[in-house]
């Protein structure tokens, strides 16, 4: 039931650098970086014969059934055949699920951390280059259509390699849930150094989750066994969100200045708003099936789109993770993800695995971060994914002990 170190550590350090490689596509299905990836997932299965494959835990079983019904969405809204790649990459993410709930065991949650850290690294430094020269983006032809105004406007958002910063958002909450549970050195300073990068995306929904996190680790240093005084903590705690805000301000970042709207960009949310309420009439009327993989922009633009409403391409998206979800997806896989999250974040209050509860607390800031976004890009689902795979293997509590480290 283990795997060869190298070969996993390889295979997550190969996903620490999709998220700075332009995802070209295959005959407009599937990116490269997927093909790679599904490549090296096979070559580990073939090259590891200590891998003893593990009967399916019956979620995993509930997503394959998702797929089905997703696949039957598709179909019966005859979406296009170019938007197959929407089941493809389920089907890619219930792949990944699996393997590492296959395979997960000590080397498993050693090298994940590892390839974490590694991605952490490397994310700062990409973050720190693009705030330093903002232009560097370009280099690449990389990023959204509108990137211009991310980096060439007096408001700098950094978005990394990925389709734009709610995008980079979720992949470090992604990490910044499992880093505050899990046992890792320099804890404070990785943590840190999250809360920095996301203040440099400048998203509201970002700053909520950095000042719900900074709670949540409060709370955790007061309940830990730490030979320091809890008015100490409670102090450093303090001086640090001061430290925060005072960055926020003094520094004059884009966050400060889409929060006072000295920008004038309230009309995002206006924008974000009335493709909502247009997303919530399309779900109405098509609330079993949805409306297919991929047409989302045919149907808004066929009667729904309101006037003040923009038409730009940037708009054919609900703005929310489960209403879009929802409308590719239809209601029967809409209900069974969410009962898959609720039943990880569930488990995990009544564990003692500190796993566990990272990758639980990791679900809730994805799920908070989906409030304002689709979060459809690929690098966020394969690290969430490869995370529920761990989780649905340390809930067998006969095995707990040994994975713990």
């Amino acid at each position: 039931m283990t795997i060869n170190q190298k070969n996993i550590s390889a295979y997550l350090i190969f996903l620490s650098a999709i998220l700075f490689s332009p995802s070209k596509t295959i005959l407009g299905l599937v990116s490269s970086v997927e093909i790679a990836i599904l490549i090296v997932l096979s070559l580990i299965a073939y090259k590891s014969k200590s891998i003893k494959w593990e009967y399916p835990d019956f979620r995993l079983l509930l997503l394959a059934v998702a797929i089905v019904f997703s696949f039957l969405s598709f179909l019966i809204k005859k979406s296009s055949i170019e938007d197959i790649s929407y089941i493809i990459r389920q089907i890619e993410y219930l792949i990944i699920a699996y393997l590492f709930y296959s395979f997960a065991g000590r080397e498993t949650l050693s090298a994940i951390k590892k390839a974490f850290i590694i991605s952490l690294l490397l994310l700062f430094i990409w973050s720190v280059l693009q705030i330093t020269f903002p232009s560097i983006i370009t280099i690449f032809n990389w990023g959204p259509q509108w990137k211009d105004m991310y980096v060439k406007g007096d408001i700098i958002r950094v978005f990394s390699l990925l389709d734009n910063p709610l995008s980079f958002l979720g992949v470090l909450v992604v990490i910044l849930g499992l880093f505050q549970f899990i046992q890792i050195k320099f804890k404070l300073i990785y943590l840190s150094i999250i809360y920095l990068m996301i203040i440099s995306t400048a998203s509201k929904i970002g700053f909520i989750i950095v000042i719900l996190s900074m709670i949540i680790q409060l709370i955790i240093s007061l309940k830990s066994n730490y030979k320091v005084k809890k008015p100490v903590i409670i102090g450093v705690f303090a001086i640090a969100l001061s430290a925060i805000v005072l960055l926020i301000v003094l520094s004059g970042s884009g966050l400060y200045k889409r929060i006072t709207n000295e920008k004038n960009l309230s009309g995002s949310i206006g924008q974000r708003e009335l493709v909502m309420k247009s997303s919530l009439e399309m779900l109405s009327d098509n609330w079993f099936w949805g409306i297919g993989s991929g047409n989302f922009e045919k149907v808004y633009l066929n009667g729904y789109k309101h006037d003040d409403a923009s038409s730009a391409s940037s708009s054919f998206t609900a703005e929310n993770f489960f209403i879009d979800y929802y409308l590719y997806n239809g209601l029967i896989p809409t209900l069974i993800l969410l009962f898959i999250f609720i039943s990880l974040i569930y488990r995990s209050f009544k564990s003692k695995s500190k796993w566990q509860q990272g990758i639980a607390l990791s679900i809730v800031y994805f799920l908070v971060t989906g409030l304002v976004t689709s979060l459809r890009s690929v690098p966020i689902n394969i690290f969430l994914f490869s995370l529920i795979g761990i989780q649905l293997k340390l809930e067998r509590q006969d095995i707990n002990t040994q994975l713990e480290e």
